[in-house]
């Protein structure tokens, strides 16, 4: 058997279903898919005594800088935490070569409650050197009916630079109004 885990995007709704280009969220100008500025996610386990160990709980390339128009998320930013944890202690990472610690949060014979405030910021550097950046989750002292939920707000601190990163293509972005309209073109 194993613990009883969910993880899912409280804000924005679905957005995970969400294929770039497409549907209702909303970039700069009006683009469509662009992506979110924050995204809050939900998080909880319920044990058997099994527990975690460096489980991806989130991939970072998948999370679009608003407007789309840079690429995807190479570093994130923690605004906060809030948690109620029972039992097991939980700590969250960020992956790196070596893997940091962002938060841990004390279990205990009674629930244990609290919120952490940021901005946490991931020490990376973002060039693709150390690793990918994912958020990581692991609990130790896990015995049958522990559980934890965590809430966390995070957003994209930047994203791939265009020509400033191995193995990318320079891009010129540049403003210029057309046809009455200011936009963005790619050249």
């Amino acid at each position: 058997m194993a613990d009883a885990v969910t993880s899912r995007y409280i804000y924005p709704p679905n957005w995970e279903g969400h294929r770039f280009g497409e549907g209702d969220l909303r970039g700069i100008a009006g683009n469509q898919g662009g992506g979110a500025r924050r995204y809050i996610l939900h998080l909880t386990n319920i044990s058997d005594g099994t527990g975690e160990s460096l489980v991806e709980k989130v991939d970072i390339s998948k999370l679009p800088i608003a407007g789309g128009l840079m690429g995807p998320t190479v570093r994130t930013v923690i605004e906060w935490i809030e948690y109620d944890v029972y039992g097991m202690d939980v700590t969250l990472y960020w992956r790196r070569s070596t893997d940091m610690v962002i938060a841990r949060l004390p279990g205990g014979a009674s629930p244990q409650s609290g919120k952490i405030r940021g901005p946490m910021t991931d020490p990376g550097t973002g060039d693709g050197t150390d690793e990918t950046g994912n958020i990581l989750l692991s609990t130790s002292n896990a015995a049958s009916g522990d559980s934890y939920d965590i809430r966390m707000c995070i957003r994209p601190k930047d994203t791939v630079r265009p020509g400033r990163n191995p193995d990318e293509t320079s891009k010129i972005y540049t403003r210029r109004v057309v046809d009455g309209e200011l936009g963005d073109v790619i050249s």
